[in-house]
């Protein structure tokens, strides 16, 4: 999990403070019961990517859970700020906030290389796609982890989940799209998955290259026969799935679909991140 460090440089209620200034009230609902929530960008090349799409996204949630948040417009001149702040070009940054009306942005530094294609495993958990959280990034994130550390006792780097139909959602950490003859398939936020935001730019990038599109069941079978797949998520953009339980997906390595969406995404977010980047003179109003 990402999280802040004791000298890092975090942005709490409206004011800048060290990481071990700031601290949630114990009655606070997003401590007691995990009632709160987040987003987490990507910092590329000095660029935030998809500040926009995330503010919206986190809009929407707080709108459905009854979350008051600090205006949009605040928000955004602090994100694009934490490169700044944290001395990062290549990080991430998190926007936290709770049911208690505290609301925290805090950042860090990753590694620049690309993401290694992953192995992933059926976790032995369903999710329910009536939850009134499934379609939200919220605080409530222990099965995530759990589905983690599940996949990785297995020597995986990934869970993929099922609703409580048998069909095939997402990972725990990420969105999940499989080939096949020139289709591609996704689970639609109907099957109970958070609706990602990289995971509309594959789709949108997809649409494009000429692919035809499937939102809806997902079925195991066809992950098995897939060929191609592969995961989305906002670190680490488009990620190649090579292999599902103890078998090889397709050759068993990334596949020309995947390396093509995989670049066109990546292409697609710093071409609007450049464009949405902010002046000095509206970068400055959040100090």
């Amino acid at each position: 999990m990402y999280a802040p460090g004791p000298q890092d440089r975090v942005w709490f209620n409206g004011r800048w403070m060290l990481g071990a200034e700031a601290r949630l009230p114990l009655a606070d609902p997003g401590l007691l019961a995990g009632y709160g929530l987040f987003e987490t960008l990507a910092i590329e090349e000095d660029l935030v990517l998809d500040v926009d799409e995330h503010l919206v996204r986190l809009r929407r949630s707080a709108e459905a859970l009854g979350i008051a948040l600090p205006g949009l417009e605040l928000l955004s001149r602090v994100a694009w700020m934490m490169p700044s702040a944290l001395a990062v070009r290549q990080g991430w940054v998190k926007i936290l906030v709770t049911r208690g009306r505290n609301c925290v942005m805090f950042g860090g530094q990753r590694p620049a290389a690309a993401p290694q294609p992953a192995h992933a495993v059926l976790l032995p958990w369903r999710r329910d796609s009536s939850d009134p959280l499934v379609n939200h990034k919220t605080l409530n994130y222990a099965g995530s982890i759990m589905g983690l550390e599940h996949a990785r006792a297995q020597g995986a780097d990934e869970g993929i989940w099922r609703n409580q139909r048998g069909h095939l959602t997402e990972a725990c950490t990420a969105n999940l799209f499989v080939l096949r003859h020139r289709r591609l398939y996704t689970a639609s936020a109907r099957d109970g998955i958070l609706p990602g935001v990289t995971r509309g730019k594959v789709l949108q990038a997809a649409r494009a290259a000429g692919l035809a599109v499937h939102e809806g069941k997902l079925r195991l079978e066809r992950l098995q026969r897939a060929d191609e797949a592969f995961l989305s998520s906002s670190l680490q953009g488009v990620r190649p799935l090579i292999k599902f339980q103890r078998g090889a997906i397709g050759s068993g390595s990334p596949g020309p679909w995947t390396r093509r969406l995989a670049e066109e995404v990546a292409r697609l977010r710093m071409e609007q991140a450049r464009a949405a980047r902010p002046g000095p003179a509206e970068a400055a109003g959040a100090r």
